[in-house]
């Protein structure tokens, strides 16, 4: 339903209620219209019935009038002489002759009241009378004769015109017995006639007054009123035609529905003409929406008001805006799809929830399975398997749609019937309005080759690390006793050519010029440098087959007490040692110290000839592991050859330099990787050195506390 016609209906909602008010108060204004003429045709019959009393007061005024006038002879019953005269002249001239006749019968039918003789039943052109009696007492009170008087029926026509009555209305006047005894209009043709076979006659004759509605001789429905005279018992009947009474109310009735009629139909005209205001711009608010539901985005409307209407009209143009803003928005996201889904370089398939039906495939799927876009649409994801894989597809589909994102690999057949192995992730979208899911497919058939290859490699190296690794630990087994070999079969040989060599001294050092006790001195030097670098080749060893037991150790106390070692042989030297505060570091504690023990004493060892040496130890955070660094202001050494220091017995100095097998730095180097840690060095020729290496922190707890496996001595920093 349009809202015109709405508001048309709704102001017809309004104004039936009032045409229904008005309809009941027409129906109540006919009903007391009625009524008010029932009781004015009873007022009127009352009117009537008095004036017809006083009428007979009269008559029976002159009844009695006659009777004291009368001297009546009790033996002749004559009355006085002049008596007639004197009456007469006192009668209006439509009355008769006043008599007076005696009483016959018994005493018992003496008329001591007025009493009307009725008239005799009609008979054509004869003219009514009615006679009035009243009974004449004689001597004693006793009745002994009657005075009447004869009075025509149409003299009381003129008392039974009202006047002011509508046309057609009637009154008749009714004896007690229901004979009629005039009538106003046509008394002619009715009067003398009995009526008292008509129900409201009946009616009338029953009950003093009232009102009814009756139908007279004529079959003309009337309203009617009925009213008693008091002097005898007459009956006074007024009827108003229905039809006249209706033909007033019709004309009142159709003026009050031309009313209604009027109104309702400026009301209809009002709210069409209010519909039309109201649609109109709502309409062009239809036009507009129609317009921007076939694709027009751009559209907008033009209503402009401070109503509902202007509201509704800028809502419009709001959400119009922001439809298009979303549509452009939508259109690049489905652009950029698009182009991720055609291009992405790894096939991907969409398929339907329902049916499994594949709805799109990307160029990649089209070149990488062989199918064309057309054949592809045709198949299933079942399509695509191997037929010993579908029930395991189905079992997998059954589970729960989370489980759906990551399915693992699978295995897919290529339009050719070969298969190949595939990664697949899977996505739920929405696809032309349907559930579908998205696959992107990873095809790892060579990577799976690649990894079974690489378990294969894996297990050959495995089995080669365990071959080198026995050999390694054969060397190592040999490498042992090739040290306690030179540790005891090469050093006896040395001890005897030094023991040789002082005994030689001893005996014939008199007999010797200074070019023999020089070259005993160079023997006895050797020996003992030989007996060094078997001492250091057996620490270098050892440095690489000692367990390392690693633990927390505090830097600042090892480096003190390795500094300790170092200047109680530096023979009363002036060294000066500046130590920094060091971090705690994970180690094995006696391979650091060595560590230590070797970096500070070479660097005692070259600023020898210093006036005042001056060493340092410092350290600082360097990620995961800590830098620790000695630092000396001694003789230095060339950049270019810095490589060559933590290399086994390679010396940047000669031995008349400063003593030394070379070793000390080697080992340094060793000890470091084997914490894994790295070491280097830095210095200019006699500008100083400043030796580097790095340890692993000691590992928090998730408290921050300590790793509690590796404890800290008391006093670390």
């Amino acid at each position: 339903m349009s809202i015109r016609a709405r508001l048309i209906l709704l102001v017809l909602v309004a104004v039936v209620p009032f045409v229904a008010l008005t309809i009941h108060d027409l129906r109540d204004r006919f009903h007391e219209r009625h009524d008010a003429v029932e009781r004015r045709a009873l007022s009127v019959a009352r009117l009537l019935a008095a004036r017809l009393d006083d009428h007979l007061d009269d008559i029976d005024s002159l009844l009695v009038e006659a009777s004291d006038i009368v001297a009546v002879d009790a033996a002749s019953l004559r009355p006085g002489p002049g008596w007639s005269d004197t009456l007469q002249a006192r009668l209006p001239p439509e009355y008769r002759m006043v008599e007076v006749n005696p009483l016959a019968g018994r005493p018992s039918e003496a008329v001591l009241s007025m009493t009307v003789i009725p008239p005799l039943p009609v008979r054509p052109g004869a003219r009514q009378t009615l006679t009035f009696a009243r009974t004449i007492l004689g001597a004693g009170g006793r009745p002994i004769a009657a005075a009447t008087l004869t009075l025509g029926v149409d003299s009381l026509q003129h008392i039974l015109d009202p006047g002011g009555l509508p046309p057609r209305s009637e009154v008749n006047l009714f004896d007690e017995h229901g004979i009629l005894l005039a009538r106003e209009p046509d008394a002619e043709h009715w009067t003398g006639s009995d009526w008292s076979r008509l129900p409201f006659v009946r009616e009338a004759l029953l009950h003093p007054e009232g009102v009814e509605p009756a139908v007279g001789r004529d079959g003309i429905r009337r309203l009617s009123g009925f009213a008693s005279t008091h002097t005898v018992p007459w009956r006074v009947h007024v009827s108003i035609p229905t039809a006249v009474v209706d033909a007033e109310e019709r004309v009142a009735l159709w003026h009050d529905l031309v009313v209604v009629a009027a109104t309702l139909l400026l009301a209809l005209a009002l709210a069409s003409v209010l519909g039309s205001l109201t649609t109109r711009p709502l309409r062009r608010l239809a036009s507009d929406a129609a317009a921007l539901s076939a694709g027009d985005l751009s559209r907008r409307s033009a209503v402009s008001s401070g109503d509902e209407v202007g509201e509704l009209a800028l809502a419009f143009n709001r959400m119009a805006a922001a439809l298009e803003r979303r549509t452009s928005d939508l259109a690049d996201r489905e652009r950029q799809y698009r182009e991720l889904f055609e291009e992405n370089p790894l096939p991907m398939i969409v398929y339907a929830e329902e049916d499994l039906r594949i709805l799109d495939v990307n160029q990649a799927a089209l070149e990488h399975y062989g199918w064309t876009r057309a054949e592809f649409l045709r198949l299933t994801i079942d399509d695509i398997r191997p037929p010993e894989d579908v029930p395991a597809l189905h079992a997998y589909l059954a589970q729960a749609p989370a489980a759906h994102r990551h399915p693992g690999v699978w295995r897919h057949r290529r339009k050719d019937g070969s298969t190949m192995d595939v990664e697949l992730t899977s996505h739920a979208i929405g696809f032309a309005g349907r559930r579908a899911r998205i696959v992107l497919v990873n095809d790892v058939t060579e990577r799976l080759l690649n990894e079974q290859a690489m378990r294969r490699f894996t297990e050959e190296l495995e089995q080669r690390v365990e071959r080198r690794t026995a050999e390694l630990q054969e060397a190592n087994q040999e490498l042992e006793t090739f040290s306690f070999s030179v540790s005891h079969d090469l050093r006896a040989p040395l001890r005897s050519i030094e023991g040789f060599a002082r005994m030689l001294e001893e005996r014939v050092g008199s007999h010797l010029d200074t070019e023999g006790h020089r070259l005993l001195g160079v023997i006895t030097a050797n020996a003992r440098r030989m007996a060094q670098l078997i001492d250091d080749m057996l620490a270098f060893s050892r440095s690489s087959r000692q367990p390392l037991r690693a633990a927390s150790v505090d830097m600042t106390r090892l480096a003190t007490e390795a500094w300790a070692e170092v200047q109680a042989q530096a023979g009363g030297r002036a060294l000066r040692f500046t130590l920094g505060e060091l971090p705690p570091a994970r180690g094995d504690r006696a391979m650091l110290r060595q560590v230590l023990v070797n970096l500070l004493s070479n660097a005692a060892k070259y600023t020898r000839g210093r006036p005042v040496a001056l060493v340092s130890m410092q350290a600082h955070e360097a990620g995961e592991q800590i830098e620790y660094y000695v630092r000396d202001n001694g003789t230095g050494f060339d950049p270019a050859h810095s490589g060559r220091l933590f290399q086994m017995f390679q010396r940047l100095h000669s031995a008349e330099e400063f003593e030394g097998t070379g070793a000390g730095l080697a080992i340094v180097a060793r000890i470091v990787r084997r914490h894994g840690g790295r070491v280097w060095a830095e210095g200019m020729p006699d500008g100083g050195a400043t030796f580097h290496f790095t340890l692993p922190r000691v590992p928090a707890e998730p408290d921050g506390s300590p790793d509690p496996e590796i404890p800290r001595p008391s006093g670390a920093a």
